[in-house]
């Protein structure tokens, strides 16, 4: 079926060059009877021998071939055309179709279509001279008969040299085999096998050359051929060399006749690199196809028409459609109309003109109607002969970005808004130079923003700071510090660009902007603050110097207080007590000690707050009692008091007693140092 639609193909193609070139060459080459012809008259014959030939060759009937000789014979009996005239015309259509069957057929079939030719041409010889045979039949013309016979195999075994010596020439391997023998091997096939024609030819068969695992197969195409199941057959397997190597080789083979009897003739091709370069190529192609999808960017192939051709999983996600989908789709179809004019644009300015495009962004629509941003970079694809045949692009969804420069954008705007705004001044510096600054700190330093940029931050500084360090190293090692990732907080002293100095509070911080790494400056001026700290330092020495006075003053009025209570005690007990207790002596009555005893009790509440003082303990207290009291309020001993005044130690347990008497502590369990500290504090 396959060799009948190459034939069918080959001779329609051809046919009117085929009936034209005949024609001429019968005419110029074959002379005799068909000089005698016009070459109009001519055509007409080698058309309708054409058909008759062609019908044999593509659909294998013969009806037309007997029409047409039976028109020949007619004419040979009317214008005496000789047999050997008619042979000389198909040996010469033989010469004109068999290059074309050589030329466009693949070396398999090129075989068969040989063979094919060869016995279309045979019947219509034989059918031929039959045909003749019967239409003279006395001894002149059987002699001419049998004469032409001769010339005619003569021309047949000059056929078949022509044909051996086109296998000899031919670049493909070709052999004919007969009962599991090689009976015709060239040098081609013996060349890819590493022997010799006649080392083929001598014994061997197809089995000493098939590998030993593709032989079944190979047995049982031979078998089918053979047998006539199967006209001819292609098969791809594996021979092993003289050198024990192993080929891979195509073989294109079908059946014929050899010496009388059924045989096999074959083309055999070694496809071993093509095979090594097909396993690369899938390999390269697999390789390709896992790149292809696993790359997160989406990739599309467009026809010139702007149809999809291909694409990959990411573009298949991005756009939520499948693959089949996409290729029944215009890419319009998922770009808004607002980018189309400017599609066109790109493809015909950048992309025709220099087979790429630069990147640029457009918008998607998604199967569910959303739309997206992406961009995009597109490349042209050319044939062989420049012709740009389709386009191919990387896609990347940038809706994250978008979004991501969008909240950059607010935030800058915010940034910007507060760093304008702020009351303090704020720099940035790049490489210890200003590179920004707000508002404020033009104010600050009374200058332009000219002024200030590409300065070092120490050009509006004093030499020398209040602590005697030099303003540029102090400003580096400060830089320094913070660049390392230590924040600074410290006070300077700056001076304004008309050299005035004022004192300020900066703050250094390390920031990454856009990439890169700034230092941020925050100065605020605290000059105001240091005046009123100043002012407050004057005050509060003034204040401290006002304390100290009053301070003596307090200590003057206590002692002033404490003499007069003092004299207020030594008074009542000198000047009032005594005479109270020569009164309780008198007889008085009832009324009037009363008046006694209330006056007394009186007195002692009017002196009762004097008497918490140690320096009058008690009216009633005898001096050597108040010297004992304070040594036993400071935690002396019996012993250490007896031996600090130069009395025995019995003596001073009877003072303590007379003191517990006076203090009311006879029948009270309280500790008299105690007391005595806790009572005259």
């Amino acid at each position: 079926m396959e060799l009948n639609l190459a034939f069918a193909e080959i001779l329609e193609t051809h046919r009117d060059k085929i009936v034209r070139e005949w024609a001429h060459r019968l005419h110029s080459e074959v002379g005799g009877y068909y000089l005698t012809q016009s070459v109009q008259d001519l055509s007409a014959r080698t058309s309708e021998a054409t058909d008759a030939n062609f019908a044999i060759l593509v659909d294998n009937d013969f009806t037309k071939v007997d029409a047409f000789l039976g028109k020949v014979g007619k004419s040979y009996t009317e214008s005496a055309l000789p047999l050997s005239d008619l042979l000389k015309a198909f040996e010469l259509y033989r010469s004109i179709v068999m290059p074309y069957l050589i030329q466009e057929l693949q070396p398999g079939l090129a075989v068969d279509g040989l063979q094919r030719l060869n016995e279309c041409l045979s019947y219509t010889t034989r059918k031929s001279s039959d045909y003749f045979q019967g239409l003279r039949d006395d001894g002149d013309y059987t002699e001419k008969i049998q004469a032409e016979l001769a010339k005619r195999r003569q021309e047949l075994e000059e056929s078949e040299g022509k044909f051996r010596d086109l296998a000899e020439k031919a670049t493909v391997g070709i052999y004919v085999a007969q009962d599991g023998l090689f009976k015709y091997v060239n040098a081609v096939a013996a060349k890819i096998l590493g022997y010799t024609v006649e080392e083929m030819t001598c014994g061997m068969g197809p089995k000493d050359i098939v590998f030993h695992e593709d032989w079944p197969i190979v047995e049982e195409n031979i078998r089918r051929r053979m047998t006539g199941e199967i006209e001819s057959s292609y098969s791809e397997f594996r021979m092993v060399t003289k050198d024990a190597e192993m080929r891979n080789v195509e073989v294109y083979t079908s059946q014929t006749t050899y010496r009388g009897r059924t045989a096999i003739i074959g083309t055999l091709i070694d496809v071993t690199e093509r095979k090594q370069a097909q396993e690369a190529l899938e390999k390269s192609e697999r390789r390709y196809r896992g790149l292809f999808e696993s790359l997160r960017d989406g990739f599309m192939s467009v026809s010139m028409d702007g149809r999809y051709v291909e694409t990959n999983s990411a573009f298949q996600s991005m756009v939520g459609y499948g693959r089949e989908e996409l290729l029944n789709l215009p890419h319009t179809k998922i770009t808004p109309s607002k980018w189309h004019a400017f599609e066109d644009r790109i493809i015909k300015h950048q992309v025709l003109k220099r087979g790429y495009s630069d990147i640029f962004g457009k918008e998607y629509i998604r199967k569910d109607g959303t739309v997206f941003p992406a961009e995009v970079r597109a490349y042209l694809e050319r044939d062989k002969d420049g012709i740009p045949v389709k386009m191919w692009a990387l896609a990347r969804d940038i809706s994250e970005r978008k979004k991501a420069e969008k909240a950059l954008k607010e935030g800058e705007l915010k940034y910007r808004t507060l760093f304008e705004s702020a009351n303090d001044a704020i720099f940035l510096m790049k490489d210890n130079v200003c590179v920004d600054c707000n508002a404020k700190a033009l104010t600050l330093f009374g200058c332009t923003k000219r002024q200030m940029v590409g300065q070092k931050p120490f050009a509006f500084s004093p030499e020398t700071q209040p602590d005697g360090s030099e303003s540029s190293s102090k400003s580096a090692e400060k830089i320094k510090a913070v660049m390392s990732g230590t924040f600074q907080f410290f006070e300077w002293r700056h001076c304004r660009l008309d050299g005035t100095p004022f004192d300020v509070e900066v703050s250094l911080n390390r920031i990454e902007l856009e990439g890169e790494l700034l230092l941020q400056g925050i100065i605020r001026d605290i000059t105001a603050r240091k005046q009123y700290e100043e002012e407050l330092r004057s005050k509060s020495l003034a204040l401290e110097e006002v304390n100290a006075a009053l301070k003596v003053l307090l200590q003057q009025r206590e002692k002033d207080k404490d003499e007069l209570e003092e004299k207020i005690l030594h008074n009542v007990r000198q000047l009032i007590f005594p005479y109270l207790d020569k009164l309780k002596r008198y007889k008085l009555n009832a009324e009037q000690k009363s008046c006694v005893s209330v006056l007394e009790a009186n007195l002692r509440n009017i002196v009762s707050p004097f008497i918490r003082k140690m320096t009058s303990i008690n009216l009633s207290f005898t001096p050597t009692e108040i010297r004992v009291a304070h040594l036993i309020r400071e935690g002396k001993t019996v012993k250490e008091i007896a031996s600090l005044l130069g009395v025995s130690e019995s003596a001073i347990n009877l003072h303590r007693q007379n003191l517990r008497d006076k203090l009311g502590l006879k029948k009270v369990k309280v500790n008299l140092a105690t007391y005595l500290m806790s009572s005259f504090e």
